[in-house]
């Protein structure tokens, strides 16, 4: 069986599956064990179907000779897009991890439903908090806005789009460090203010032998934590709400 076989639609409906599934799966929130693996397959066939519709229908016949490499290179392309935009979630995720560690939370660990691993309890609320935060800002539709754009700025049926340089993964590896660097200044409030703490807790432990220290620290700690989450919580919402249309951007000059 040929794909010459196959109605065009079915054909370029599979073709658009790739590039579209694979970028829409790195998302936290679609992937682990929120979504089974035929829903995830449900959500993205509609998806694919519309992206479809944005080039010149195809020659099934003059595309089978190719087909491997084509589907290859729609799911590196797909794979390079999802990671841009769940740089975000992980960064967070990493700031969570960091406060754990310094709280001494990370003997809680818990099952994320977001990617099936075992997490602490603030790196799992702040991957859910950005999740919600994501969605509800519109950062869904803006990513699905730019990922539908790159079936027209790098088709389907071409292997590098005009004008492309390797210089984009320069860009990348740059935008990368950069969101980390923004989740470490996510922590280093929490992380100092603990550490000043175990040090008064320590000091206080030297001048009174008797004082119960591991019994006073880790609820004094574990109250500051999510004391000082609740404060900045509004500031990282901010500067995470100005990381989705510089998102964007970077998919766009991956794209160019």
């Amino acid at each position: 069986m040929t794909l010459s076989s196959f109605p065009v639609e079915a054909v370029q409906v599979m073709l658009a599956l790739p590039r579209l599934g694979m970028a829409l799966f790195l998302l936290p929130f679609m992937g682990g064990q929120m979504f089974p693996p035929l829903a995830r397959v449900a959500i993205s066939i509609p998806f694919a179907y519309f992206a479809s519709q944005l080039w010149a229908p195809l020659n099934p016949g003059e595309v089978e000779a190719s087909l491997l490499w084509l589907v290859a290179k729609e799911a590196v392309l797909g794979l390079l897009l999802g990671i841009v935009w769940a740089l975000p979630f992980y960064a967070l995720e990493i700031t969570g991890h960091l406060v754990d560690f310094q709280s001494g939370l990370t003997f809680t660990q818990i099952t994320d439903p977001f990617n099936g691993n075992s997490v602490g309890i603030s790196a799992s609320f702040l991957m859910k908090f950005f999740s919600m935060l994501f969605i509800a800002a519109g950062g869904l539709l803006l990513f699905l806005d730019t990922l539908f754009l790159s079936y027209r700025a790098w088709p389907i049926t071409e292997i590098l789009p005009h004008g492309f340089t390797f210089s984009v993964f320069r860009t990348l590896l740059f935008e990368t460090h950069a969101i980390f660097t923004l989740a470490l200044l996510f922590a280093a409030p929490v992380v100092l203010i603990l550490l000043l703490v175990e040090l008064a807790v320590a000091v206080i432990g030297h001048s009174f032998p008797r004082f119960p220290v591991s019994d006073v620290v880790l609820p004094i700690k574990n109250a500051l934590v999510w004391w000082i989450l609740l404060a900045v919580i509004g500031f990282v919402a901010e500067r995470s709400l100005i990381l989705l249309p510089h998102l964007a951007d970077i998919t766009r000059q991956i794209l160019r």
